[in-house]
Protein backbone atom coordinates (compact mmCIF):
# COMPACT_ATOMS: atom_id res chain seq x y z
CA UNK A 1 0.00 0.00 0.00
CA UNK A 2 1.58 3.01 -1.42
CA UNK A 3 0.38 6.65 -0.04
CA UNK A 4 -0.04 9.36 -2.23
CA UNK A 5 3.26 11.69 -3.78
CA UNK A 6 3.55 15.26 -2.80
CA UNK A 7 2.69 18.29 -4.66
CA UNK A 8 3.72 21.99 -4.30
CA UNK A 9 1.41 23.39 -1.63
CA UNK A 10 1.14 20.05 0.13
CA UNK A 11 1.17 20.17 4.49
CA UNK A 12 3.18 18.36 6.26
CA UNK A 13 1.79 17.31 9.86
CA UNK A 14 4.76 17.70 12.41
CA UNK A 15 4.54 15.56 15.55
CA UNK A 16 6.78 13.78 18.46
CA UNK A 17 6.47 10.36 19.44
CA UNK A 18 9.91 9.85 20.81
CA UNK A 19 10.86 12.36 23.05
CA UNK A 20 9.87 16.36 23.80
CA UNK A 21 10.31 19.12 20.27
CA UNK A 22 12.09 21.97 20.89
CA UNK A 23 10.01 24.86 19.57
CA UNK A 24 12.67 27.07 17.95
CA UNK A 25 14.08 23.81 16.19
CA UNK A 26 10.98 22.64 14.78
CA UNK A 27 10.68 26.51 13.28
CA UNK A 28 13.94 25.76 11.77
CA UNK A 29 12.18 22.83 9.95
CA UNK A 30 9.25 24.29 9.06
CA UNK A 31 11.94 27.04 7.20
CA UNK A 32 13.35 24.38 5.67
CA UNK A 33 10.45 22.88 4.29
CA UNK A 34 8.78 25.75 3.26
CA UNK A 35 11.65 25.90 0.64
CA UNK A 36 10.38 22.84 -0.88
CA UNK A 37 7.09 24.57 -1.49
CA UNK A 38 5.57 22.96 1.90
CA UNK A 39 3.60 24.06 4.61
CA UNK A 40 3.48 22.72 8.14
CA UNK A 41 1.17 22.19 10.99
CA UNK A 42 1.78 20.84 14.59
CA UNK A 43 0.33 18.05 15.86
CA UNK A 44 -1.50 19.25 19.40
CA UNK A 45 1.16 17.54 22.39
CA UNK A 46 4.05 18.14 20.21
CA UNK A 47 5.84 20.55 22.62
CA UNK A 48 4.00 18.67 25.81
CA UNK A 49 6.42 17.50 28.68
CA UNK A 50 3.61 15.84 30.57
CA UNK A 51 5.84 12.85 31.69
CA UNK A 52 9.25 14.75 31.69
CA UNK A 53 10.73 13.02 28.93
CA UNK A 54 8.20 13.56 26.31
CA UNK A 55 3.72 13.96 26.17
CA UNK A 56 2.00 11.01 27.57
CA UNK A 57 2.07 7.96 25.59
CA UNK A 58 -1.86 8.50 24.80
CA UNK A 59 -0.97 12.13 24.08
CA UNK A 60 1.47 10.97 21.52
CA UNK A 61 -0.68 8.70 19.88
CA UNK A 62 -3.82 10.77 19.84
CA UNK A 63 -1.35 12.90 17.78
CA UNK A 64 -0.93 10.47 14.98
CA UNK A 65 -4.44 9.46 15.02
CA UNK A 66 -5.19 13.29 14.43
CA UNK A 67 -2.58 13.51 11.92
CA UNK A 68 -3.90 10.61 9.91
CA UNK A 69 -7.87 11.93 10.60
CA UNK A 70 -6.93 15.46 8.88
CA UNK A 71 -8.09 16.00 5.48
CA UNK A 72 -5.45 18.44 4.55
CA UNK A 73 -2.36 16.63 5.91
CA UNK A 74 -0.18 14.65 2.93
CA UNK A 75 3.09 13.73 5.22
CA UNK A 76 3.50 13.02 8.59
CA UNK A 77 7.43 13.89 9.60
CA UNK A 78 8.64 13.70 13.02
CA UNK A 79 12.31 12.48 15.09
CA UNK A 80 14.50 10.40 16.97
CA UNK A 81 14.39 10.05 20.88
CA UNK A 82 14.04 7.19 23.24
CA UNK A 83 10.23 6.36 23.73
CA UNK A 84 8.61 5.13 20.68
CA UNK A 85 8.18 1.56 22.48
CA UNK A 86 5.97 2.82 24.32
CA UNK A 87 3.16 3.86 21.47
CA UNK A 88 3.29 0.45 20.04
CA UNK A 89 -0.23 -0.84 21.80
CA UNK A 90 -1.68 2.51 21.13
CA UNK A 91 -0.84 2.94 17.50
CA UNK A 92 -4.38 3.53 15.08
CA UNK A 93 -3.44 0.49 13.07
CA UNK A 94 -6.70 0.59 11.35
CA UNK A 95 -6.81 4.62 10.88
CA UNK A 96 -3.51 4.17 9.38
CA UNK A 97 -4.82 1.47 6.47
CA UNK A 98 -7.48 3.66 5.60
CA UNK A 99 -5.35 6.59 6.03
CA UNK A 100 -2.87 6.35 3.77
CA UNK A 101 -0.31 9.05 3.80
CA UNK A 102 3.45 9.54 3.88
CA UNK A 103 5.38 8.55 7.48
CA UNK A 104 9.13 9.58 7.66
CA UNK A 105 11.17 9.20 10.28
CA UNK A 106 14.52 7.49 11.39
CA UNK A 107 16.37 6.35 14.43
CA UNK A 108 14.27 5.77 17.31
CA UNK A 109 11.25 5.78 15.23
CA UNK A 110 12.61 2.95 13.72
CA UNK A 111 10.29 1.30 16.16
CA UNK A 112 7.06 2.90 14.75
CA UNK A 113 8.19 2.51 11.00
CA UNK A 114 7.78 -1.38 10.72
CA UNK A 115 5.48 -2.35 12.45
CA UNK A 116 3.26 -0.05 11.06
CA UNK A 117 4.54 -1.48 7.30
CA UNK A 118 4.08 -5.29 8.86
CA UNK A 119 0.86 -4.79 10.84
CA UNK A 120 -0.90 -2.67 7.78
CA UNK A 121 1.31 -2.95 4.69
CA UNK A 122 1.82 0.30 4.37
CA UNK A 123 5.00 1.42 3.13
CA UNK A 124 6.85 3.85 5.39
CA UNK A 125 10.28 6.19 5.04
CA UNK A 126 13.26 5.84 7.15
CA UNK A 127 15.91 8.60 6.74
CA UNK A 128 14.66 11.95 6.90
CA UNK A 129 13.88 13.92 10.45
CA UNK A 130 12.88 17.41 11.20
CA UNK A 131 16.70 18.18 11.39
CA UNK A 132 17.12 17.01 7.84
CA UNK A 133 15.98 20.57 6.86
CA UNK A 134 17.42 22.73 9.58
CA UNK A 135 20.34 23.35 6.34
CA UNK A 136 19.19 21.25 3.63
CA UNK A 137 21.94 20.12 1.54
CA UNK A 138 21.40 19.98 -2.39
CA UNK A 139 22.11 15.86 -1.86
CA UNK A 140 19.36 15.30 0.99
CA UNK A 141 17.01 17.78 -0.94
CA UNK A 142 17.51 15.43 -4.38
CA UNK A 143 16.89 12.42 -2.14
CA UNK A 144 13.63 13.90 -0.87
CA UNK A 145 12.24 15.20 -3.93
CA UNK A 146 12.83 11.94 -5.74
CA UNK A 147 11.19 9.70 -3.23
CA UNK A 148 7.84 11.74 -2.55
CA UNK A 149 7.13 14.57 -5.32
CA UNK A 150 8.20 11.81 -8.24
CA UNK A 151 8.59 8.18 -6.38
CA UNK A 152 9.77 6.15 -9.35
CA UNK A 153 11.30 3.09 -9.55
CA UNK A 154 14.95 3.75 -9.46
CA UNK A 155 18.45 2.82 -8.02
CA UNK A 156 19.22 4.49 -4.95
CA UNK A 157 20.95 7.74 -5.04
CA UNK A 158 24.70 7.64 -4.19
CA UNK A 159 26.16 10.27 -2.24
CA UNK A 160 29.82 9.45 -1.34
CA UNK A 161 31.44 6.02 -2.01
CA UNK A 162 30.50 2.42 -0.89
CA UNK A 163 32.02 -0.62 -0.15
CA UNK A 164 31.98 -3.58 -0.50
CA UNK A 165 31.59 -6.18 2.65
CA UNK A 166 31.30 -9.16 0.88
CA UNK A 167 30.34 -9.51 -2.88
CA UNK A 168 26.98 -11.46 -4.06
CA UNK A 169 23.22 -10.39 -5.01
CA UNK A 170 20.11 -10.55 -3.20
CA UNK A 171 16.74 -9.22 -3.39
CA UNK A 172 14.15 -9.21 -1.16
CA UNK A 173 11.41 -6.55 1.19
CA UNK A 174 13.46 -3.50 2.50
CA UNK A 175 13.13 -3.90 6.09
CA UNK A 176 15.48 -1.68 9.02
CA UNK A 177 16.62 0.98 10.40
CA UNK A 178 18.63 2.06 13.55
CA UNK A 179 19.92 -1.09 14.68
CA UNK A 180 19.38 -1.17 18.12
CA UNK A 181 15.64 -0.63 17.95
CA UNK A 182 15.76 -2.75 14.78
CA UNK A 183 16.77 -5.34 17.40
CA UNK A 184 14.61 -5.14 20.01
CA UNK A 185 11.69 -5.64 17.62
CA UNK A 186 12.69 -8.89 16.69
CA UNK A 187 10.29 -11.74 16.51
CA UNK A 188 8.28 -9.64 18.73
CA UNK A 189 4.46 -9.30 18.50
CA UNK A 190 4.69 -5.84 16.44
CA UNK A 191 7.10 -7.23 13.93
CA UNK A 192 5.23 -10.16 11.93
CA UNK A 193 7.09 -11.08 9.53
CA UNK A 194 5.76 -13.39 6.58
CA UNK A 195 7.17 -16.33 6.56
CA UNK A 196 7.54 -16.82 2.15
CA UNK A 197 8.83 -13.69 2.04
CA UNK A 198 12.87 -12.50 1.78
CA UNK A 199 14.16 -9.54 3.42
CA UNK A 200 17.22 -6.87 2.38
CA UNK A 201 17.98 -5.26 5.75
CA UNK A 202 19.16 -1.92 6.09
CA UNK A 203 21.00 -0.98 9.31
CA UNK A 204 22.66 1.88 10.94
CA UNK A 205 24.20 3.27 13.85
CA UNK A 206 26.98 5.56 15.18
CA UNK A 207 30.02 5.53 17.40
CA UNK A 208 28.85 8.51 19.87
CA UNK A 209 25.95 6.24 20.87
CA UNK A 210 27.72 2.34 20.54
CA UNK A 211 31.13 1.41 19.99
CA UNK A 212 32.07 -1.48 17.72
CA UNK A 213 31.26 -3.58 20.92
CA UNK A 214 27.73 -2.67 21.56
CA UNK A 215 27.03 -3.07 17.21
CA UNK A 216 28.15 -6.92 17.65
CA UNK A 217 25.49 -7.32 20.56
CA UNK A 218 22.55 -6.18 18.25
CA UNK A 219 23.85 -7.65 15.19
CA UNK A 220 24.21 -11.33 17.65
CA UNK A 221 20.55 -10.40 18.56
CA UNK A 222 19.50 -9.73 15.40
CA UNK A 223 21.32 -12.67 13.77
CA UNK A 224 19.94 -15.21 16.49
CA UNK A 225 16.60 -14.42 15.80
CA UNK A 226 14.11 -16.70 13.48
CA UNK A 227 13.66 -13.53 11.41
CA UNK A 228 17.32 -13.52 9.81
CA UNK A 229 16.43 -16.75 8.62
CA UNK A 230 15.01 -15.04 5.52
CA UNK A 231 17.54 -12.01 5.31
CA UNK A 232 19.41 -12.41 2.20
CA UNK A 233 21.73 -9.31 2.00
CA UNK A 234 22.77 -6.16 4.30
CA UNK A 235 23.24 -2.67 3.84
CA UNK A 236 25.32 -0.42 6.33
CA UNK A 237 24.72 3.17 6.95
CA UNK A 238 27.14 5.83 8.10
CA UNK A 239 29.08 4.96 11.67
CA UNK A 240 31.69 7.52 12.26
CA UNK A 241 33.62 10.03 10.83
CA UNK A 242 36.60 8.60 9.25
CA UNK A 243 36.02 5.27 8.69
CA UNK A 244 35.95 2.97 12.12
CA UNK A 245 38.14 -0.25 10.93
CA UNK A 246 36.89 -2.46 13.88
CA UNK A 247 33.37 -1.70 12.54
CA UNK A 248 34.37 -2.64 9.22
CA UNK A 249 36.25 -5.89 10.53
CA UNK A 250 32.88 -7.09 12.47
CA UNK A 251 30.64 -6.32 9.25
CA UNK A 252 33.18 -8.47 7.39
CA UNK A 253 33.43 -11.23 10.20
CA UNK A 254 29.06 -10.90 10.10
CA UNK A 255 29.10 -11.20 6.60
CA UNK A 256 31.73 -14.12 6.04
CA UNK A 257 29.98 -15.69 8.39
CA UNK A 258 26.99 -16.44 6.64
CA UNK A 259 28.12 -15.25 3.16
CA UNK A 260 26.22 -12.78 2.79
CA UNK A 261 25.96 -9.96 0.74
CA UNK A 262 26.80 -6.79 2.22
CA UNK A 263 27.33 -3.37 1.86
CA UNK A 264 28.93 -0.43 3.96
CA UNK A 265 27.95 3.72 3.06
CA UNK A 266 27.85 6.61 4.71
CA UNK A 267 24.79 8.12 2.74
CA UNK A 268 22.28 7.34 5.10
CA UNK A 269 22.07 7.39 9.37
CA UNK A 270 23.01 9.83 11.57
CA UNK A 271 25.47 11.62 9.55
CA UNK A 272 25.37 14.50 7.04
CA UNK A 273 23.36 12.30 4.30
CA UNK A 274 19.50 11.71 4.66
CA UNK A 275 18.98 9.44 2.19
CA UNK A 276 15.46 7.78 2.13
CA UNK A 277 14.84 3.86 2.26
CA UNK A 278 11.55 2.72 1.69
CA UNK A 279 10.13 0.09 4.14
CA UNK A 280 8.40 -2.81 2.47
CA UNK A 281 9.12 -2.11 -0.91
CA UNK A 282 10.88 -4.50 -3.04
CA UNK A 283 14.52 -3.87 -3.96
CA UNK A 284 17.72 -5.73 -5.61
CA UNK A 285 21.54 -5.18 -4.05
CA UNK A 286 24.34 -6.05 -6.05
CA UNK A 287 27.18 -6.02 -4.00
CA UNK A 288 30.03 -6.00 -6.49
CA UNK A 289 28.48 -3.48 -8.70
CA UNK A 290 27.79 -1.31 -5.23
CA UNK A 291 24.28 -0.56 -6.60
CA UNK A 292 20.25 -0.99 -4.86
CA UNK A 293 17.70 -0.35 -6.98
CA UNK A 294 13.73 0.24 -5.76
CA UNK A 295 11.91 -2.47 -8.00
CA UNK A 296 8.57 -0.56 -7.64
CA UNK A 297 7.38 3.17 -7.23
CA UNK A 298 7.53 4.39 -4.32
CA UNK A 299 4.61 6.51 -3.76
CA UNK A 300 1.52 6.66 -6.40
Amino acid sequence: MLPKRLQTGDTVGLISPAGVAGEEWIQKTCRGLETLGLKTEFAPSLFRTTWGYAASAQERADDFQTMLCRADIQMILFGGGEVCHELLPLMPYDLIRQNAKIICSYSDSTTLLNPIYAKTGLITYYGASPGTFHALTSYNRKCFEEMFFMGKARPFLEGGPWKTIWNGQAEGILIGGYLENFALLTDGAYLPISPDKHYLLFLEDHIRFHQPAAVARYLAHIEQSQFFQQVTGLLFGHYSEPQNPDLIALLQRFAACHALPTIFCDDFGHGDRNAILPIGVPAFLDAQRQQLIFQQDTVL
